[in-house]
């Protein structure tokens, strides 16, 4: 496991997962097929990045997030 540290266009951080399990980059086009839901509760079409911690996936659009780990 390891920290992740997510971040706004400003470079604040927004969120700190510490017991982060793997982070993965997914397309538009693939949160269109496999997490559409997602994609309607957010609101913003765009490629994302999926943190999977203990309590389970989360998704933040790349055009406004970036993740640091450590």
């Amino acid at each position: 496991m390891f920290t992740a540290w997510v971040q706004n266009e400003y470079g604040d951080t927004v969120k700190q997962y510490d017991d982060c399990m793997s982070i993965s980059v997914l397309a538009e086009h693939d949160m269109e097929l496999r997490f559409p839901d997602i994609l309607d509760a957010i609101g913003i079409r765009s490629n994302y990045f999926c943190l999977v911690d203990s309590q389970g996936r989360h998704f933040y659009p790349l055009d406004i997030f970036s993740v640091n780990i450590g």
